[in-house]
């Protein structure tokens, strides 16, 4: 198989859609970095590991292949980043994320969460990550903070 480069800042969209105890229906986009195309065009994503046991034995492959995602039934589309590239990411060290969300009552609560990494990017955008009540991590956009430290820093 050939591969053509790609540019720098092509991402692949996969939707996922899960449901929460009450039955509703959520749905969340995954993004994966594109590495190139193949012949046909297809955007090349590295392969999710599957695995599988065989006689007793358990067996993981496609880790660190590139494969079509057109190959995944949850491709959506390419789509260009929109963000410079990730070149370093540390721990989150104790910073913590407010976040503020309306009730059901109407009334509105404040709840802090942890950072959980520190993304900087080559064009020294620093993002504070926090993980979401479904595991997912994303950009923290509110108020950030340290229990040892008077300040705050805001987005």
């Amino acid at each position: 198989m050939k591969m053509y480069p790609a540019p720098a800042g092509l991402v692949a969209r996969f939707r996922h859609i899960s449901t929460d105890p009450q039955g509703t229906k959520h749905v969340h986009y995954e993004t994966q970095q594109v590495y190139g195309f193949d012949e046909d065009g297809s955007p090349l994503v590295v392969g999710q590991t599957k695995q599988a046991t065989v006689e007793g034995v358990t067996v993981r492959e496609g880790r660190g292949k590139l494969v079509p995602a057109d190959t995944y039934a949850n491709y959506v589309d390419l789509v260009e980043s929109g963000e410079s590239p990730i070149v370093a990411v540390v721990p989150g060290g104790g910073w913590l994320h407010r976040y503020t969300f309306e009730g059901e009552d109407g009334r509105k609560y404040t709840g802090d969460t942890p950072v959980v990494a520190w993304v900087f990017r080559a064009d020294g955008d620093v993002n504070a990550m926090v993980s979401d009540g479904d595991g997912l991590v994303e950009r923290g956009e509110e108020e950030i903070h340290h229990p040892d430290h008077p300040w705050t820093v805001t987005g």
